[in-house]
């Protein structure tokens, strides 16, 4: 047979004659080993809003994985891969795998960070304000729920597990002189970049001022805060119990520290 042969992954086993002047040999066995080592990156490319979790598996037990995330091809100086990591802006990543000095194929994922969309109601500050929470993809979802000036979620919140310690005993922004959260404790700023924070006191009360509020009780509750200068508006959800707690309302943290009486 002059015809060639289609052979899969794995351990294929070939059985060769030769035959020459009508006599044949007797037959050869050869076993012919591929790998299929192209490594998979989980999930595949996609948009996501705030970070995403990637995990690479590879194909074949025991092969080291090397990948990178700047869009070059890895190779075996590259980073190995050891655990899923986590990324918070548009990247490239790709990975190879490599086994028995064989090389695989580079395996490719992009994930574009959606930044949430802002909506310009001609405050007077100029303050735009995003048109939905940190953690959501609309604004008609919830969010992340974060203690103040924490930027990871957690299972508990309670001042046990709160990062700055305990009421009149904090480690920070306790008669420090601070007005507002520090960028890198700004949940806003850490998970969107610079150009965003979390409203200070006074950004809320100019949106209080400057719309005309309209709570919504049907449907998702929350409220809709329409400009009074150029009609535009947001929605800004209800993310808390209001059948539970009997209040009518919205709360949200401010950015602004406010020292009370006992120095808390």
């Amino acid at each position: 047979n002059t015809n060639p042969a289609t052979i899969t992954a794995g351990c294929t086993k070939v059985f060769v004659r030769a035959t020459y002047n009508g006599m044949t040999s007797e037959p050869l066995t050869v076993d012919i080993v591929t790998h299929d080592l192209i490594p998979v990156i989980s999930p595949a490319s996609c948009s996501y809003s705030q970070q995403m979790t990637v995990s690479i598996a590879g194909q074949e037990p025991n092969s080291t994985i090397y990948y990178t995330l700047d869009g070059t091809d890895p190779t075996t100086k590259s980073a190995v891969y050891k655990e899923p990591f986590t990324i918070t802006s548009t990247t490239v990543v790709k990975a190879i795998a490599v086994k028995d000095g064989l090389t695989s194929g580079v395996a490719a994922a992009l994930y574009t960070e959606i930044q949430p969309e802002y909506i310009d109601l001609e405050l007077p500050s100029g303050t735009l304000w995003a048109t939905y929470n940190v953690g959501a993809t609309m604004p008609e979802e919830f969010g992340n729920y974060y203690a103040w000036g924490e930027t990871a979620t957690k299972e508990h919140y309670n001042w046990d597990s709160y990062k700055w310690g305990q009421p009149g005993a904090f480690t920070k922004y306790q008669n420090d002189g601070k007005t507002v959260l520090d960028p890198e404790d700004d949940i806003a700023t850490v998970k969107l970049g610079s150009d965003w924070h979390t409203p200070t006191s006074e950004e809320w009360q100019e949106l209080l001022d400057n719309c005309n509020e309209t709570y919504q009780e049907k449907g998702i509750t929350g409220s809709w805060f329409k400009s009074k200068k150029n009609g535009q508006q947001i929605f800004i959800v209800c993310a808390f119990d209001a059948e539970r707690t009997g209040q009518r309302g919205i709360l949200y943290w401010t950015s602004s520290v406010n020292n009370i009486a006992d120095g808390s």
